[in-house]
């Protein structure tokens, strides 16, 4: 199921029994962020498409540092689940076998300025 950014116009128990059956059924459903040149007043998706392609550039950036560095933005010692998690970070199953990704955590909240910034890097 795919449907467009801006709420639907007709709202109603259909769309919304649409959307449960896609969540139920499928597992997920797409929204389409393309606006086609026109502009509305709830969503600017070619924005948000643009700034989701800033921030893979810079994932892509991060994750080529040496991993000394990205160690510095590794927060668990200031008791934070955001920022840098490395290999091994986590464990997979019951007998401890370490998992084997690294991914960077950031809160929505620190991104729109609704909270306390991440912590500072140690000096």
């Amino acid at each position: 199921m795919s449907t467009p950014a801006a709420p639907p116009t007709n709202g109603g128990s259909a769309e919304e029994d649409r959307f449960w059956q896609a969540c139920c059924e499928l597992g997920f459903f797409y929204i389409d962020l393309r606006t086609g040149g026109q502009s509305t007043d709830e969503i600017d998706g070619e924005a948000l498409l643009q700034d989701a392609e800033k921030l893979f550039q810079v994932q892509e950036e991060f994750f080529g540092l040496p991993l000394e560095e990205k160690l510095k933005y590794d927060f668990k010692e200031q008791g934070s689940y955001f920022g840098y998690k490395g290999y091994g970070g986590g464990l997979v199953d019951k007998s401890g076998t370490p998992d084997r990704n690294e991914f960077y955590n950031t809160s929505k909240d620190d991104i729109l300025g609704l909270s306390s910034p991440s912590p500072p890097l140690p000096t």
